[in-house]
């Protein structure tokens, strides 16, 4: 088995992350003028899944035009300018299933990210209204933490704001 060192890691990733800047040395200092960015989704359960799921669904809109309208191309969203993805905690159930829907969507060959951005984005052909399987999957599985037999009437007394936090 070959091994290989952090530096020769750091330059392979840094190639295939900017393919149209060639670092050489795969320095530190190098890597760094590369201004990479990261989005860093924080930790706080399903409640920080769920709000981060809107800000990931924001960032594929924007930067919105003068006209109001949602940004023109996948390309140009704040979402594609990020070129890594840090998480943890709740952050990561929201992380792990935003990269697992890009990877399928690239391994299908179907649009990849585009096809993605378009769904996050709102634009859904006929029925915008209609939410794509992906993200009605996320808003039912993230419901784990209320048993599907639990409801306000079974419990009494119960804030009704407890409901709120867990529910979609």
């Amino acid at each position: 088995m070959t091994c290989i060192g952090v530096r020769e890691v750091l330059l392979q990733e840094a190639k295939a992350i900017h393919p149209d800047k060639k670092p050489i040395s795969g320095s530190y200092e190098e890597l760094l003028r590369l201004e990479s960015t990261a989005l860093c989704i924080s930790g706080g359960g399903i409640r920080s899944a769920s709000f981060s799921q809107g800000v990931i669904e924001a960032l594929a809109c924007h930067p919105r035009p003068a006209d109001g309208k949602i940004v023109p191309s996948a390309e140009k969203s704040l979402l594609a300018q990020f070129n890594y993805l840090s998480t943890v905690s709740g952050g990561g159930y929201v992380g792990s299933w935003l990269s697992a829907w890009l990877a399928r969507a690239h391994k299908g060959g179907v649009n990849g990210w585009p096809g993605v951005w378009k769904s996050l984005s709102g634009q859904r052909g006929d029925n915008p209204d209609k939410e794509p399987a992906q993200i009605t999957w996320l808003r039912t599985y993230c419901n784990y933490l209320r048993p599907s037999w639990v409801s306000r009437q079974q419990i009494p007394g119960l804030p009704s704001q407890f409901f709120c936090a867990i529910s979609f």
